[in-house]
């Protein structure tokens, strides 16, 4: 399941999307929101949170993933009791791959589409 964050401000001036879930599926997708504000000259930012679940929607709390993003750098971290993941900030619209890590190291793929 991906959320993208919506109708929140976090202090930067960001706001974002609409949530887009897949109750069934190995693979989520997902489209940001962009934000406008009243400076012109001030570059847009968009913010993606993950939330992944199971096909019975049960979290995948308190899991390692790796976020990949178009650039080439990687973020760790760990899912939240909810099984959400961190929140991402980006200037600009591009593809963030998120791959949950289990205790036998195997990955399950979970790709986020941000603005694609």
């Amino acid at each position: 399941v991906l959320k993208t964050l919506g109708d929140e401000k976090s202090g930067d001036g960001s706001d974002s999307g609409e949530e887009n879930e897949d109750s069934g599926g190995n693979c989520v997708t997902g489209s940001g929101g962009d934000d406008r504000g009243d400076d012109e000259d001030e570059p847009e930012k968009y913010t993606l949170q993950f939330h992944f679940t199971d096909d019975d929607g049960i979290p995948y709390s308190e899991t390692r993933y790796i976020a990949f993003f178009e650039d080439g750098t990687q973020t760790r971290g760990e899912t939240d009791e909810e099984g959400y993941t961190e929140r991402f900030f980006v200037s600009s619209k591009h593809e963030i791959k998120v791959k949950l890590l289990f205790a036998n190291d195997d990955f399950l793929s979970m790709e986020g589409h941000y603005g694609r």
